[in-house]
């Protein structure tokens, strides 16, 4: 080493072992941190999805991913996760959407649901033209009355809009409340079908236009997390 070089080490070494002190330390406080705290997983999708989808499986995801928390973000507008700062987006649509990865998790289908007491005790058995004169909540679904009932034969509604909402799960609640009939999604109304707190007056239902996808950026999942959550997904919620 030549003078000058010797002259520059003197005047740089405590520099070089501080940065060496600190690395070290960074390495260590790295590693306790990933010894106590969770991986998240950020979720993007709509309030309907998080509300009546997720919700009711969180205690399984906890107990598939004990090492992961979760958290939920909820809006209507269509994101790119990467640029939202989300591992993945849970979308219903029709699935064409650029710049991201996207794979099909499962379709549904569109019916009518009420509150049980609803409709009079020892009515007649409905037809689906009858529902053009009853009181029928409107969301943003993919597919709206006019078109369900047209798909039968039947007329446009009558009567005025009962309520119109842009939520499906607010339509839903609607429903439960005794205000009217809603076209419910199956994936979103399966859980209150099954303990009795909603029914479907009629048997006939169409499959809708739209879909449930996992959306993430083109290039993800270092650690597998999101290829373990689609299956997750598939496994106990879209069974």
């Amino acid at each position: 080493m030549t003078e000058a070089g010797q002259s520059f080490l003197l005047d740089v070494r405590p520099a070089l072992q501080r940065l060496r002190a600190a690395t070290g330390r960074a390495v260590v406080q790295g590693a306790r941190r990933s010894a106590t705290q969770e991986r998240v997983l950020a979720l993007g999708t709509t309030t309907s999805i998080a509300l009546l989808c997720l919700a009711p499986h969180l205690t399984a995801f906890r107990n598939t991913f004990p090492g992961v928390g979760l958290r939920i973000s909820t809006s209507m507008e269509l994101v790119n996760p990467g640029e939202a700062g989300l591992d993945c987006c849970l979308r219903y649509g029709a699935g064409h959407w650029p710049g991201v990865a996207v794979e099909h998790l499962a379709g549904e289908e569109l019916f009518p649901i009420c509150a049980p007491d609803f409709l009079p005790p020892n009515a007649e058995p409905m037809r689906v033209a009858d529902l053009s004169d009853m009181a029928l909540l409107h969301d943003l679904a993919p597919m709206s009355w006019v078109e369900w009932l047209a798909a039968f034969g039947a007329p446009a509604p009558r009567r005025a809009e009962t309520l119109a909402v842009t939520d499906s799960a607010l339509a839903q609640q609607a429903a439960l409340d005794g205000i009217g009939i809603a076209l419910g999604r199956s994936r979103l109304a399966c859980r209150a079908l099954a303990e009795g707190q909603l029914i479907r007056p009629l048997p006939e239902a169409l499959a809708s236009p739209f879909s449930y996808f996992l959306v993430g950026p083109p290039s993800r999942d270092a650690d597998g997390l999101i290829n373990r959550f689609r299956d997750w997904l598939l496994a106990e919620v879209f069974v």
